[in-house]
């Protein structure tokens, strides 16, 4: 378990001081070049981008080498099966509808909190929220965080502990809920079929949706409307549930028993 902690622990230093602080000195020198003086918080957003890119960058670069370096390189192509996606997307889109009414008991939004659009706005920022920063993370708290715990045999371990971990990081409840939820799928999913590369295609549908929304409307859009009347709302919620239950069916008959 120390393992998963080092682990992660490298991940947010990469994340939060040394990116920032590489990618911190070209712009303080161009900014000086080109206005005389250093703006602050021009700057602070100006670093966001490209760190958060060359933190998933480096994350994948450092997992390839070491995967590789250990002959299991070849794994991350593994591929579960068409009907193992097609039952993993309909988990993970019931998953988020289900979370609507969990967050409006707990009084969360679930969006991402302050103003994206800035980021979200450019080719850089769509790359890094939405491709290699989903990638990074699956890399670390599901491949890497998961594995580390294998010697423990308990599979239901790994995932809580790595949805735990994966929550965590998010630092506000309202993205800390459902990372916690979701990554126990992504976690239940990469047990399952050992593929790493399903559940970063999850995540980047995911965040590419998140990302599409904010763009487009700027505001959380109610999957299942207060205005539906409330039986309704309730069997609404109810079928989403049984779709949930069905695929989740689908993905344990369609995938090994013996990880």
């Amino acid at each position: 378990m120390k393992r998963s902690f080092f682990i992660v622990l490298g991940y947010m230093l990469l994340l939060q001081l040394v990116m920032p602080l590489l990618v911190l000195i070209p712009f303080t020198l161009l900014q000086l070049v080109q206005q005389g003086q250093v703006d602050r918080m021009a700057l602070l957003q100006q670093v966001q981008v490209p760190a958060h890119l060359m933190t998933g960058l480096v994350t994948i670069g450092l997992s390839w080498w070491y995967e590789n370096r250990h002959g299991r390189a070849g794994s991350w192509c593994l591929f579960p099966g068409w009907k193992v996606l097609a039952g993993a997307l309909l988990s993970m889109a019931a998953v988020i509808v289900l979370l609507e009414p969990l967050l409006k008991v707990l009084g969360l939004s679930g969006m991402p909190e302050g103003n994206l659009r800035p980021v979200f706005s450019s080719v850089a920022g769509i790359l890094a929220m939405g491709v290699t920063g989903p990638v990074a993370e699956e890399l670390v708290f599901r491949k890497h965080v998961m594995d580390s715990l294998d010697s423990y045999k308990s599979p239901a371990l790994s995932i809580v502990f790595s949805a735990l971990l994966f929550a965590v990081v998010h630092g506000n409840l309202s993205q800390a809920v459902p990372a916690f939820l979701l990554g126990i799928l992504f976690g239940w999913l990469y047990f399952r079929t050992g593929s790493i590369l399903l559940v970063s295609v999850l995540h980047i549908v995911n965040n590419m949706a998140t990302i599409i929304l904010t763009l487009t409307i700027g505001t959380q859009v109610e999957l299942i409307p207060d205005s539906v009347h409330g039986g309704l709302q309730l069997a609404a919620y109810l079928a989403v549930f049984l779709l949930l239950a069905a695929s989740v069916c689908s993905i344990r008959k369609h995938t090994r028993t013996d990880r």
